[in-house]
């Protein structure tokens, strides 16, 4: 059965793959992190954050098993000039590339759906973008597991 920590895992591993060397049209894979707290730095840039923030549960047939959606947020952020809204569209397009490539991540998933994407720019020092993809991850496990 598959765990809210499989599907984390699952996406880590498929958006780190994201490299020009794997024919992605950028490097964002090369840095990836999960629920980071603490502000991002121009030397952390371009990253790629993972936020898993909420979880629906279906209860299954039998009354053992639970069918979940989970609420995945990946948000890939970088300091870039004014090509910033297109670099930003290059980082959706090989997030979602690289999650149709593995889109059971190993197992994990039953199937992922992606509900909306976003570009967000803001100045203060520096022009910080973000693109921003918001997932629904559906799976199953048993009823009192995460």
């Amino acid at each position: 059965m598959a765990s809210r920590q499989g599907i984390i895992t699952g996406l880590k591993s498929v958006l780190s793959n994201i490299s020009i060397v794997n024919g992605y049209n950028t490097d964002i894979g090369s840095n990836v992190d999960e629920w980071r707290l603490t502000p991002y730095s121009e030397s952390d840039l371009p990253v790629i954050e993972i936020r898993d923030e909420s979880c629906s549960i279906t209860d299954g047939r039998n009354n053992v098993d639970n069918y979940k959606t989970l609420s995945v947020t990946i948000s890939c952020y970088d300091s870039v000039t004014a090509t910033g809204a297109t670099e930003m569209r290059l980082y959706i397009k090989d997030v979602l590339s690289a999650i149709g490539k593995d889109p059971q991540l190993s197992g994990n998933a039953l199937d992922i759906d992606v509900d909306s994407t976003s570009i967000e720019g803001s100045q203060d020092s520096d022009i910080i973008f973000s693109a921003v993809v918001n997932l629904s991850v559906g799976y199953i496990t048993n009823k009192w597991s995460d």
